[in-house]
């Protein structure tokens, strides 16, 4: 079901999402099948979406992975569909292939094979769908699929095609386009000789190809055309250097933490930029002006813009150019890192990545500024409970004639992460496989690190998840307890260091993503010290308690579980038990504040999760709507 006001989740946008049975009532008998049907297969022959451009195969590829992520935020959302639950549930215990048949509104049936079925829904499929309609059978393209799914979902809810399924029904064929290029320009990087199956940090960052597993669309991008795709996504394996403009110190707004001004910048990048400043307007411009970093590609537009030209003109923003050390971009498109001097930036992008334009508003950069600062003001005490975290520094922007407020697109965040580049990889990549194989790169790495280490043998998949628990889940768990902090662990947040095949060191990065329990922090006397009374880092406690059990337990474990399963061929079963044999553990040494909060997780009959798919069609990406799966670490459901 959908969860409602007393059981939502607050998310980067907002505080509580409105039931989605509120907006988008159930009203089957008012909307035809056909109607919605014809409208959102109007997009199919678009020349915008074109498959020439990506060979056949990268495209069966494509649409494959596609597939996957696509059916699983469907069923996810809509279990309702389902012909014999029971039976997929018995199917999702044991990890076992399953015929999957769904009834539709109109009375249609899809019908496919689950390869592999998973607790969580991270279900594997084989190729194939078939649509039985009036008792004939025939077979679905992709887009035919999609199609049917996206309508399934309007009838639901009473859209229609002028309510944004024509939207939705683009961008999942952009994600597969896009996804087709990125696959192309990956082969071919292969077949030059390029090892493009060798694993570190940046390689992990910039080989997240799937994605979201339980998004429609989610390597869509809007905003960039396909030679800017070539320059910038990370999928494409790209370098590049920063744009930098040269800001009058009386222009520039900006916050720091204390001493971390001075290493913002590497000085590979600093020279060039004193350099090039020197060489328009003298020496003594130094000590007037300062560097502000921007994606090259947002720096064009920003030149376009009346006000800018107008800066430039007055001598108040000097333009420079591309400088400095190349940077990689991370799976998030727009973030990047140097790695020589480990300096991060996270820089505003005016492309729309999934379902957002991703800039820096000034209340995501006051959530940041405010989560460095407490997390530094209590320094060593939060250290010991979680070394990894990796916090933003501070921020630098320019306010528009007339605003108030720094410019979300001329806003830089400032995130430099130090940690071996070698061993070291972004969580998201390697619970993927390599496109078009089923075990998940997490498998190699493990097996790498182990075999670097001189043991040949593969750890034991229990006590690795164990260990990687202890490193994770506890220490989160025990920050909830002292400090009231939940972070934004998702897999794409979260990093994991090995050592001879050994978790030896979790990250957790993006503070923007921090919340923190209002009433324990005016209790220990942060607010009004650390952070301000009207701070948006400040939540009721049963909203930032939301937050771990979905960004951690069920999008960060889920994957890792089931990642790990597949490898080894077992049920997810398995590694729950873990998990709860672990919580079990920790009761028993819990504080009287904590014990209920675990006591949730292990008794509690269900766990929040996003609904991407239905907040996709109705518009509300900002403010994702959730809805409530089964707890797999309850156990085993007889």
């Amino acid at each position: 079901m959908l969860m409602g006001r007393g059981a939502s989740s607050p998310t980067k946008g907002g505080r509580y999402e409105e039931k989605l049975a509120d907006e988008l009532p159930v009203k089957t008998d008012e909307l035809s099948a056909n109607t919605a049907k014809n409208a959102v297969r109007s997009t199919r022959d678009s020349s915008l979406y074109s498959r020439t451009e990506s060979s056949a195969e990268n495209m069966r590829i494509s649409e494959s992975m596609a597939v996957r992520s696509l059916l699983n935020a469907f069923l996810r959302e809509n279990g309702d569909v389902v012909e014999y639950p029971r039976k997929l549930a018995e199917a999702a215990e044991r990890g076992e292939a399953f015929p999957l048949s769904l009834r539709l509104a109109d009375g249609d049936r899809i019908r496919g094979m689950i390869r592999y079925a998973s607790l969580t829904g991270q279900h594997l499929y084989a190729e194939g769908w078939m649509l039985e309609r009036d008792g004939s059978v025939h077979p679905l393209t992709f887009d035919e699929l999609a199609g049917v799914l996206v309508s399934e979902l309007a009838l639901r809810f009473h859209l229609g095609a002028d309510q944004n399924t024509t939207a939705v029904l683009q961008r999942i064929r952009r994600s597969v386009s896009q996804l087709s290029g990125h696959l192309e320009r990956w082969m071919e990087a292969g077949k030059a000789g390029r090892d493009v199956r060798r694993l570190d940090y940046i390689t992990s960052e910039q080989s997240v190809f799937a994605g979201h597993p339980f998004h429609p669309y989610p390597k869509s991008s809007e905003g960039m055309s396909e030679p800017e795709q070539e320059r910038y996504s990370p999928e494409r394996g790209v370098d590049f250097a920063l744009y930098y403009f040269a800001v009058h110190a009386s222009e520039l707004c900006g916050e720091w933490l204390p001493g971390e001004q001075s290493r913002a910048f590497p000085p590979e990048a600093l020279a060039p930029f004193q350099q090039a400043l020197s060489d328009r307007l003298g020496a003594e411009a130094e000590a007037l002006y300062r560097p502000l970093p921007m994606h090259p590609w947002q720096a064009l537009r920003l030149l376009e813009r009346p006000w800018v030209r107008a800066s430039i003109q007055q001598g108040k923003i000097i333009p420079l150019g591309p400088l400095g050390p190349r940077v990689f971009p991370t799976s998030s498109v727009r973030t990047v890192w140097e790695p020589q001097s480990g300096c991060g930036w996270k820089l505003p992008l005016e492309v729309r990545i999934t379902n957002l334009i991703r800039v820096n508003t000034p209340e995501q950069t006051a959530r940041t500024l405010d989560a460095a600062r407490l997390t530094a003001n209590l320094g060593e005490e939060l250290a010991k409970e979680l070394p990894g975290l990796l916090p933003e520094t501070g921020y630098a922007g320019i306010i528009a004639p007339g605003e108030e407020r720094t410019d979300p697109a001329f806003t830089v965040l400032f995130r430099p992460m130090d940690f071996e580049p070698a061993a070291t990889f972004v969580l998201a990549s390697v619970l993927e496989s390599w496109p078009g194989e089923q075990t998940p790169k997490l498998a190699q790495v493990i097996t790498a690190s182990a075999q670097a280490g001189g043991d040949l043998a593969i750890p034991d998949i229990k006590h690795w998840l164990e260990r990687y628990l202890r490193l994770s889940m506890l220490p989160l768990l025990r920050v909830w307890d002292r400090f009231g902090i939940s972070f934004e662990a998702h897999a794409q947040n979260s990093l994991l260091s090995l050592k001879d095949g050994w978790p030896s060191c979790f990250y957790t990065r993006d503070l923007e993503g921090m919340s923190v329990d209002r009433e324990l922090a005016r209790k220990a006397g942060w607010v009004g010290r650390a952070i301000g009374e009207d701070s948006p880092l400040l939540y009721a406690p049963d909203e930032a308690w939301h937050r771990t059990k979905y960004y951690f337990f069920v999008n960060h474990l889920g994957s890792l579980i089931h990642a790990l399963a597949l490898w080894q061929g077992r049920s997810e079963r398995e590694g729950w038990a873990v998990v709860r044999s672990l919580l079990l553990e920790e009761r028993e040494r819990a504080s009287e504040r904590l014990r209920p909060y675990v006591d949730e997780l292990l008794n509690g009959e269900t766990l929040p999760a996003k609904a991407n798919f239905s907040s996709c069609l109705a518009n509300k990406g900002d403010t994702p709507l959730y809805i409530s799966i089964p707890n797999p670490i309850l156990g085993e459901r007889r």
